[in-house]
């Protein structure tokens, strides 16, 4: 729980989750590849949307150009390309990374209820609960 909490506190949503740790790697990203972009400004929440899948909308490549553009980043140069490229690649691995904590933690919360079920009904002298045990 507290990887999932970390930075955000613990009155967030699953998308202030997502939101913060892939506005941290893609800030990340975008300095390896010498592109300076702001974790609060719209190229994030953007290319946030576009990667993380958590949201119903899907921007464009063309839709980012845009929101690059208001943050003073040429769309045309090779960082910005090798930029896009980059996380693209790496979205489904990324993903991953940024969304176990979380499944793990639905794991968690699931096996100890039906852990705890199981107690109860093998503790039920009827033989219908006793027979659900089984």
């Amino acid at each position: 729980m507290a990887r999932l909490v970390d930075g955000i506190g613990w009155g967030c949503s699953i998308r202030d989750y997502v939101q913060d740790r892939y506005s941290r790697y893609l800030v990340n990203k975008a300095l390896e590849h010498n592109l300076d972009v702001s974790k609060k400004g719209a190229l994030v929440d953007e290319l946030t949307s576009r990667l993380s899948g958590t949201s119903t909308l899907r921007p464009t490549k063309s839709d980012l150009a845009t929101f690059a553009k208001r943050e003073g980043i040429d769309v045309k140069s090779d960082d910005y390309k090798a930029f896009l490229d980059d996380i693209e690649q790496n979205a489904a691995m990324t993903n991953k990374d940024i969304m176990s904590p979380i499944e793990n933690a639905i794991y968690f919360a699931v096996s100890n209820i039906v852990q705890a079920l199981l107690s109860y009904i093998s503790l039920d002298p009827n033989p219908k609960a006793k027979k659900l045990a089984q």
